[in-house]
């Protein structure tokens, strides 16, 4: 019974801290998807700055084909004046998630460490656990058969034998033959038939 408990108390162990390790994991899968929000938001600025910059120089190419160099010079300064600021501002806010986002994914690496460590643990554990119930299973087997070879054990009646004889073949004493053969005649030489069997004592025979 204390080795079934102590089983069950390893395996209900074992699955609390899975369930610990599940709830890590979903935090650090919700880290790495920030991680892809700010590779594509990156991404999004950088397309906007080149579809900013085509669209002004097919405006330049129009203004210097019309003859206004000047109108041209001073909306291409314009331009770079905004997207200069509009990219520092981007710049800005990329670099806090950018903090934050590197703090997360140190903070992640350190979790897939220790979930690495516990993973091994487990295994470890997983094993012992495993050992542990062959050990048990091995020693029910053989507790199970010893109880059947002894206990079941009987002896036929032949030709000649007596209690003393079956005693000393079975290495046990005639008042432990008779207290396990209760229906034997009394007296100190009970008369046995050929063809009867005798129960030999479990706990002296061999």
């Amino acid at each position: 019974m204390r080795w079934s408990l102590l089983v069950f108390l390893l395996l209900a162990s074992s699955c609390n801290t899975q369930l610990a390790s599940r709830a890590e994991m979903q935090q650090d899968l919700q880290q790495v998807a920030l991680l892809e929000e700010l590779r594509i938001a990156l991404a999004d600025v950088k397309q906007e700055q080149r579809s900013q910059a085509l669209d002004i120089a097919l405006l330049e190419e129009k203004l210097l084909k019309s003859g206004k160099p000047q109108e041209a010079f001073e909306m291409r300064l314009s331009f770079l004046e905004k997207s200069q600021t509009h990219l520092q501002s981007d710049l800005k806010a990329l670099g806090r998630y950018a903090e934050e986002t590197s703090s997360a994914i140190e903070k992640l690496e350190q979790e897939l460490k220790s979930l690495a460590l516990r993973a091994q643990e487990e295994g470890k554990r997983l094993d012992e656990v495993a050992h542990l119930r062959s050990t048990i299973s091995s020693l029910a087997k053989s507790m199970s058969s010893g109880t059947k070879e002894t206990a079941g054990k009987t002896h036929r009646v032949r030709s000649g034998d007596s209690l003393e004889k079956i005693a000393r073949l079975y290495g046990c004493s005639v008042e432990e033959l008779r207290s396990a053969n209760p229906r034997l005649p009394s007296g100190p030489n009970p008369k046995i038939l050929v063809g009867q069997e005798l129960k030999i004592p479990a706990d002296s025979c061999r």
